[in-house]
């Protein structure tokens, strides 16, 4: 089971405090833990606050639902408030749950779960305990997702979940290792076509990443993962990788 051992601990010895944050870049691996840490709670107590699928920010409108659900009278002594991903919350909700932290005295804890704590607030962050992950051990993967092969893993179950959705992810590990490797450009192209179909690029670019050997091709995945970020174009971020190769 994975779990927070600081959390775990301040629940034993009765010593919660109001309003955590928790920084790790595999998103997964934060909700699990939330999910296991929330079942220590009356399940009528705990509330979760996530981006809704049809926009790209936590919006006010979310926001706002979810405090005003979570002021409802609980059952247990406290309750417990998640929001996942805190990266996503904008600035008007990041006031909202600031004042919420404020008014709540101590009857609720807030876990504010992040991808990256960039865009948080700094009067958010001065009001939680900032609290760290321990490294997954393949064991604690494997439990998660049996069939993840350990030959891949790179210690974070977003990518575990992700190999297993794609159907033809050995294949896409396979070429990968063929194109940082491809003695030609008429050979890297021919893995490129394949690596670049719109379907295997999110697997793709984490399959790179494991195999790539070289500075170049690192500096140029990781200006890949910032231009996508920033949603640019997957399809011509591939550019850089031939770069780097040639």
């Amino acid at each position: 089971m994975i779990i927070c051992p600081d959390l775990a601990n301040a629940l034993k010895n009765g010593k919660l405090m109001p309003s955590y944050l928790i920084v790790d870049a595999d998103i997964l691996k934060l909700d699990l833990m939330a999910r296991n840490f929330a079942k220590n709670f009356n399940a009528a107590d705990v509330f979760y606050l996530k981006k809704p699928e049809d926009k790209t920010v936590i919006t006010v409108e979310a926001t706002e639902n979810f405090v005003s659900q979570s002021s409802l009278a609980g059952i247990g002594a406290q309750k417990l408030l998640i929001v996942s991903d805190a990266a996503d919350l904008n600035i008007a909700s990041q006031n909202k749950l600031l004042k919420t932290i404020e008014d709540s005295r101590g009857q609720n804890v807030f876990l504010f779960l992040a991808s990256s704590d960039a865009n948080i607030l700094p009067t958010i962050k001065s009001r939680c305990v900032r609290l760290n992950l321990p490294p997954l051990s393949f064991a604690e993967i494997k439990s998660e997702f049996p069939y993840f092969p350990e030959t891949f893993s790179d210690g974070t179950l977003t990518t575990a979940q992700l190999f297993i959705q794609t159907p033809n992810a050995k294949e896409i590990y396979e070429r990968a290792e063929k194109l940082l490797n491809a003695e030609s450009l008429d050979r890297a192209l021919q893995y490129i076509a394949y690596l670049n179909k719109k379907e295997n690029q999110p697997l793709a670019l984490v399959a790179l990443n494991h195999f790539a050997k070289t500075q170049p091709v690192l500096s140029a995945l990781a200006k890949i993962n910032r231009n996508i970020n920033a949603n640019c174009n997957k399809t011509n971020a591939f550019d850089l990788l031939i770069l780097a190769l040639f």
